[in-house]
């Protein structure tokens, strides 16, 4: 049997409306992911943070540890990390409604629905998981040059 111009074109219709569902569906999943991502590193940070506040007093009120400034700034880069990545989170999750957005109305136009959308958020996530990584890493260091430096007071004791 032979298609008529309009049932090829419902056939055309039905297909990018399945395309928009899906693409529409992603979205949701991946905004769904990162809220959650978020919460846990709110919960995850807060019980950190009273850890680190319980080792720190015993610590200085145990004994005189040298180069304290080192476990500070250690810290601090950890907090700088933990928040870029939490702010990564964040404009993920912005990132993802404005394109929803952007979809929507790409579709409600009759524009292609399959190119990349790119926000002005997609360039901050990158460059906030990029800060993320480097301050762990500084922290990390830090921390392993303070536990270097007061090795001897351990073995000692």
């Amino acid at each position: 049997m032979k298609r008529t111009h309009r049932q090829k074109y419902h056939k055309d219709d039905d297909e990018r409306y399945e395309n928009y569902v899906q693409i529409v569906r992603d979205f949701e999943k991946i905004r769904i992911q990162e809220q959650a991502k978020m919460d846990n590193i709110i919960i995850t940070c807060g019980i950190g943070i009273v850890g680190i506040d319980f080792v720190f007093m015993g610590l200085i009120f145990k004994e005189n540890y040298k180069e304290i400034w080192l476990f500070m700034l250690s810290i601090i880069s950890a907090i700088v990390s933990i928040c870029a990545n939490y702010f990564s989170s964040w404009c993920s999750v912005q990132d993802c409604q404005k394109s929803r957005n952007i979809l929507d109305k790409n579709y409600s136009k009759n524009k292609d629905i399959n190119n990349e959308i790119v926000t002005i958020y997609t360039y901050f996530v990158t460059w906030l998981n990029v800060i993320a990584i480097i301050f762990l890493l500084i922290s990390t260091g830090l921390f392993l040059s303070f536990v270097y430096s007061n090795i001897e007071l351990n073995i000692k004791g």
